[in-house]
């Protein structure tokens, strides 16, 4: 080997190890591969989120992604590294490729139809605005023909709110999906913050009617009805004897 090729493949290997270093600092999660669906796809969206962090080059991707699996999850990429890409080195599998096959396994066509099920069935419910979007999102994934314009992911996110947040906003018509979570989350805090002031006016007014109708009444002492009863039964007596002297 050159020196010239010696110096390249030294280099090359610094930046690989700079990569796996970077890489580990961001504290990216690992997948054993027991787990559901969504979690799966979650994991990818994390990676990549992650990748996007560090620029990662596209040739390391697969190799750092690999780095991370372990367990039933590991024994599954040996065995499609060598079934279905004939032993190509890692470097050699694009992105694109990896998260193909990752997808069918770990989360296969029949369970992108229940995801896509849910997401048609999805309501906003007792969910505050912020949970209902986090959700309805992660369920978009799976549902990318309904959702492919603004318009129509606000038309799907509109018609899930509950009717107290969603006819206000019916009348704006907004095809901006940002603007649209972001109204219907300052609708919900409005509601919210006249409830709170509704409640401790009431707990108030209600308080003070208390008080005040508990001063009207009489109190009681104890032992006067007995000494009213005393002086009558005694005139009584009185009035017998002097009927019997007359």
């Amino acid at each position: 080997m050159s020196e010239t090729q010696s110096r390249t493949v030294t280099v090359r290997s610094d930046d690989i190890d700079r990569h796996l270093q970077l890489f580990l600092r961001l504290k990216p999660p690992r997948f054993e591969g027991a787990v559901e669906p969504r979690a799966a796809e979650e994991w990818l969206r994390r990676l990549e989120k992650t990748f996007d962090g560090m620029q990662c080059p596209s040739d390391r991707k697969v190799p750092l992604a690999v780095f991370l699996l372990d367990g039933e999850a590991e024994h599954w990429w040996e065995g499609q590294q060598a079934a279905r890409f004939q032993g190509r080195l890692n470097s050699l599998i694009t992105w694109e490729e990896f998260t193909e096959v990752f997808r069918d396994w770990f989360v296969p066509p029949s369970a992108r139809q229940q995801m896509q099920e849910s997401f048609l069935r999805l309501v906003q419910g007792s969910k505050t605005v912020m949970q209902y979007e986090a959700e309805f999102t992660a369920l978009a994934r799976y549902a990318p023909q309904l959702v492919s314009t603004s318009a129509e992911r606000c038309y799907r996110f509109l018609r899930g709110l509950r009717d107290t947040l969603r006819q206000p906003l019916i009348p704006f018509r907004i095809t901006d999906f940002s603007e649209l979570v972001e109204r219907a989350r300052l609708i919900e805090n409005d509601m919210i913050t006249t409830q709170q002031r509704w409640t401790v006016s009431r707990k108030r007014f209600g308080g003070e009617a208390s008080g005040s109708g508990s001063s009207g009444k009489r109190r009681f002492v104890a032992g006067s009805g007995s000494i009213d009863s005393r002086r009558i039964d005694k005139q009584g007596r009185g009035k017998e004897e002097r009927e019997r002297k007359i």
